[in-house]
This record gives structure tokens, C-alpha cells and sequence, in this order.
């Protein structure tokens, strides 16, 4: 589902979705288009879906989250 939309869209989608979905969303989905999706976000949804997966989803999650924050930076 979060695959057919793109941009801001699919990360507003993303963050409507309860803890446990996102969760099924950020193992299923391909870690470019979850990248992506984190690059889409604010910072402050970032935060958000960091404090709702669980940890053992966090740890792969924090390089991509990385990623989405220096991509951040350099469009500012």
C-alpha cells in the first residue's frame, strides 16, 4: 500500500498507521523506499516512529534514519 504513494503523501500515511503496522511496514518494505519514506518525514515523526518500534527494528532502522537526517540538512 505505502508503495503506491510517494513523497509527503506515503509518509503521512505512514505516520497515521498504529505501532504495530509500521512495524510490519518497515520489515516488509525495500530499505530504498523505507529511506525514502524516512527522508519524507519531518524530523519530529522521525522521533515519533523511533519511541514506537521496537528495538530490535530501531537498530536496523538508525542508518537509513541517518541518511534522512543528513539528507535533511543538505536541502535546508
Amino acid at each position: 500500500m505505502i508503495g503506491l504513494l510517494e513523497g509527503r503523501e506515503a509518509a503521512e500515511v505512514f505516520t497515521y498507521l498504529d505501532a504495530p503496522l509500521q512495524d510490519g511496514v518497515a520489515e516488509s518494505i525495500d530499505k530504498t523506499l523505507f529511506a525514502r519514506l524516512l527522508t519524507d518525514m519531518s524530523h519530529d515523526e522521525r522521533a515519533d516512529l523511533m519511541t514506537r518500534l521496537p528495538t530490535e527494528r530501531t537498530g536496523k532502522i538508525y542508518p537509513l534514519l541517518a541518511r534522512a537526517e543528513r539528507e535533511d540538512h543538505h536541502h535546508r
